[in-house]
């Protein structure tokens, strides 16, 4: 990790955009079907890669942030996001290579999976997270007149779930049920390439602008103060 880019949403889309550009040189060169069909299952992989290891390192990311926040923290074991115990011999790892109780629960997450997503990410912001994509528009950087805002905002597509679906799906047959007669066709890849990245980044402005943001500087802010007043720190939150 120490060699990718501080925001996971920046690392995304450097890895799908490279494998982007690869698969467009790929199909400019080469025209003889197997070709074409190898070269868009790489880039299906490669984007369902890097849509998982997003979710990874936003949620590392979300407990670095909030690390004072035992709110959170509390949530995710009202949920039982861990769902396996631990032996003697599990605590004395656990002690001795100094593992965070955020890397237990990470240890335990699917995110291939869009339920489980949905799980995991509206604990931590205490919200129906797909609720807040499907109810609310987007933009993208911020528009030099606030009257002009329509313009640039932008909803997500209403079918945007099952679209995420059959390409989570697809990238599971490529690995697990290989078929080298599979067709495949480019037009629609492209669309759930698109979908994709739209959805991880209504999912970024959801975490870290409406959650993250606004926590991390209340959290900064509160300690300042209890500097100033020499009070010990203390680790209680508050809801956004």
């Amino acid at each position: 990790m120490k060699y990718r880019q501080d925001r996971p949403y920046h690392n995304f889309r450097l890895k799908t955009s490279k494998s982007e550009k690869f698969l467009k040189k790929t199909l400019a060169t080469f025209g003889d079907s197997a070709t074409v069909r190898e070269a868009l299952s790489q880039f299906v992989i490669s984007d369902i890669s890097a849509f998982e290891v997003y979710f990874k390192d936003v949620f590392c990311e979300v407990f670095e942030f909030l690390k004072e926040d035992t709110e959170l923290i509390q949530r995710c074991a009202k949920a039982k996001l861990v769902d396996r115990t631990f032996t003697l011999d599990d605590l004395i790892i656990i002690t001795n290579d100094k593992i965070k109780i955020s890397e237990i629960i990470l240890g335990c997450q699917n995110f291939q999976n869009l339920d489980n997503i949905n799980k995991v990410f509206s604990v931590i912001v205490d919200e129906k997270i797909f609720d807040l994509l499907n109810n609310n528009n987007f933009y993208r950087g911020e528009p030099k007149f606030p009257e002009k805002l329509k313009k640039y905002s932008m909803s997500i597509r209403s079918d945007w779930y099952p679209l995420m679906q059959e390409y989570l799906e697809l990238r599971h047959t490529l690995i697990h049920d290989y078929t080298p007669r599979k067709k495949m066709n480019v037009e629609r890849i492209f669309e759930l390439h698109g979908n994709l990245e739209w959805f991880i980044l209504a999912m970024d402005i959801c975490i870290f602008f409406n959650f993250v943001h606004p926590r991390s500087y209340y959290l900064q802010e509160r300690q300042r103060s209890d500097k100033k007043l020499g009070k010990k720190p203390h680790n209680s939150s508050v809801n956004q």
